[in-house]
């Protein structure tokens, strides 16, 4: 069986995991920092220095960029623990084993070592590039536990009506 009350769940830690890893991708907004410093000549010609909110709200973003790197690994950090905790509390469950194979797959382990401050570069648009990548990883990891996720919940419907 799949959730049992006294672990908590795996679909209690697949929620957490499902969390931290939508938290992580929200942290890394890869979009507004590619809209930093495209605008089309004609506009810098006809209205000057006039911003739109497109490009200040890109300005607060990559003011808060190194904060927000800092809290984005904090939380996949924590989305690798719940992973663990998965392991450790359903070995034999086939889900949770697809699913951390998948993850360990599809680049878990490598998502910290990309928000390192010393491995990120500093132009803005390899900044945007290599957070790009990052934020596929964690896409893909993301499509990964909710697709986990449907089927554990498939799987206690279906044991829960068998037992009536």
């Amino acid at each position: 069986m799949l959730d049992t009350p006294a672990a908590g769940g795996a679909l209690t830690i697949l929620d957490y995991l499902l969390d931290e890893i939508r938290t992580t991708g929200g942290l890394l907004r890869v979009a507004d920092l590619a809209k930093k410093g495209r605008r089309p000549w004609w506009r810098s010609v006809s209205f000057g220095l006039t911003r739109t909110p497109t490009e200040v709200s890109a300005d607060l973003g990559i003011q808060y960029i190194g904060q927000n790197i800092d809290r984005a690994r904090e939380h996949w950090r924590k989305a690798l623990v719940h992973c663990d905790e998965l392991s450790e509390m359903f070995p034999t469950n086939d889900i949770v084993v697809g699913l951390v194979v998948g993850l360990k797959d599809a680049g878990t382990g490598s998502v910290v070592p990309m928000l390192q401050h010393d491995v990120i570069p500093g132009p803005m648009a390899e900044l945007a590039t290599h957070l790009a990548s990052v934020v596929d990883t964690i896409r893909e990891c993301d499509r990964l536990v909710v697709a986990a996720r449907n089927r554990a919940i498939l799987q206690r419907l279906r044991e829960t009506s068998s037992a009536n």
